[in-house]
């Protein structure tokens, strides 16, 4: 059952007017100005209910799309909303927190081409008075029977459209776009659990879990796969300090290893123990700053040919890469979602923990401020720490859970720019990610593998 909407204090219209300006962006306040003069005392005191349930960074959100849609339809938009008690107030605005802008978009639509009456149903969605009935392939949404066919309303072209995108629609997008071809990113690395580290996810009740979680008993394969890794050559490669974890030294060198040399990870081959790993003394759980860890394997890797060679780390930190696109890749999520941690995609469907085969796709190094102010991070309270970079594509291209610690690489020079650090969701709509900027720590990866050879083998290191 769910829980019961809590009540919210109502805000006055010149709160609410505060809060969204607050959360535009400074060439959005002058239209929302010129947008909130002409709305009367009505419209204002609804706009600030609809404010006063919605959460930090979704209030600019909002008033942005009342200011991007026609006058007329911003204006029924707004009574629309207006018309809703508190506690169905409370479940629309719920509807919109777990959805994302370009699915808001969805609402104007609706409410230009329907009725009031409709359109209010649409959102209510179960809870409407007088749901309409969408048949796909023979088949409606809803509960699929009526006693009285005489009574059914079935849904107009712009209902079923609104189903389609608000309430089931796939956004198109997949966190990274393409297959990646053998060979291509032959600098590409997994980090990997092995043997009695995946024993305990064979139990019943663990595969009972995997059940409830994933839908189905997960593969080998994708219990396995952990994390992404970039080989520099020799024996040296680099992944995320958050990869690593906490575990006893002794269980982590015994449970994991490096696959090298090859884009499919549904198989145990290419596997290469570790000798130690050196994990930023500075690193920070919490925030991700400092979220780097130099890998060194037992043995040089050979045999491999093309499938396998070593990058070259920056040298100075990243700058915005204008329109030099760089190459992501990684065999993490693949579908959109509101958090790394949420199985449900937008669309509703389970991710799967892993890709057997490697993805790729083109990000552009953003300025720091494209993450200060996107709406999705200032929702979460994320903020860029030195030695963290901005990364993302207007298309949705994105890193996600079992990227982390993967390449971003500049392929005219074979450069490594960056590593699969965090983010504020998965291929969300203008909405970049962190990664960790290898040129701030060229520095200290040239000292980490200086130092490396002459540390303790079997022992994850603290190195500053």
């Amino acid at each position: 059952m769910a829980a019961p909407v809590q009540a919210q204090s109502p805000l006055s219209p010149e709160q609410s007017y505060e809060r969204i300006v607050g959360e535009l962006y400074p060439d959005e306040i002058a239209p929302f100005y010129d947008f909130y003069a002409e709305l009367d005392v009505y419209d204002r005191y609804a706009l600030a209910r609809v404010i006063g349930h919605l959460d930090e960074g979704e209030r600019g959100m909002f008033a942005q799309l009342l200011v991007e849609t026609d006058r007329p339809t911003a204006i029924k938009t707004l009574r629309l909303f207006a018309g809703y008690d508190d506690q169905q107030l409370g479940r629309v605005t719920a509807l919109l927190k777990e959805r994302e802008y370009d699915r808001w978009q969805a609402i104007p639509v609706l409410v230009r081409a329907e009725s009031y009456a409709n359109a209010r149903d649409m959102l209510l969605g179960r809870d409407a008075g007088n749901p309409c009935k969408f048949f796909s392939d023979g088949n409606p949404i809803g509960d699929g029977t009526d006693p009285d066919a005489s009574a059914v309303r079935y849904c107009s072209d712009a209902e079923k459209q609104f189903l389609e995108t608000f309430f089931r629609g796939d956004t198109g997008y997949v966190s990274r776009g393409l297959l990646a071809l053998e060979g291509e990113i032959p600098w590409q690395a997994q980090f990997s659990l092995h043997g009695a580290s995946t024993s305990a996810y064979y139990k019943r009740s663990e595969r009972d879990a995997q059940i409830e979680r994933f839908g189905r008993e997960l593969k080998d394969w994708e219990i396995n796969h952990t994390c992404g890794a970039v080989y520099l050559g020799a024996k040296f490669l680099l992944t995320a300090a958050h990869c690593i974890g906490n575990l006893e030294d002794a269980k982590f060198f015994a449970g994991r290893r490096v696959h090298l040399g090859s884009i499919n990870i549904n198989g145990r081959r290419n596997l290469f123990e570790i000798r130690n790993v050196l994990v930023h003394g500075d690193f920070r759980s919490d925030t991700l700053q400092h979220d780097i860890a130099l890998i060194q394997l037992n043995a040089v890797p050979t045999g491999f040919g093309s499938r396998l060679r070593s990058v070259k780390p920056a040298r100075t930190p990243a700058q915005p890469s204008g329109s030099v696109p760089l190459l992501l890749s990684g065999w993490g999520y693949n579908k959109p979602a509101t958090s790394s941690s949420n199985i449900f995609a937008l669309d509703g469907q389970r991710q799967t923990p892993a890709q057997p085969s490697l993805l790729k796709g083109e990000v552009w190094v953003q300025k720091n401020s494209v993450c200060r102010y996107n709406r999705h991070f200032i929702r979460r309270q994320i903020q860029l720490s030195p030695g963290q970079i901005c990364v993302g594509s207007p298309t949705g291209i994105d890193s996600c859970r079992g990227d982390s610690g993967g390449p971003l690489v500049d392929t005219r020079t074979e450069t490594l720019i960056g590593l699969v650090s965090g983010s504020a969701g998965c291929g969300l709509t203008n909405t970049p990610s962190i990664f960790t900027d290898v040129g701030y720590y060229r520095d200290w990866i040239d000292r980490a593998k200086a130092s490396a050879p002459s540390m303790r083998a079997n022992r994850k290191h603290l190195f500053r």
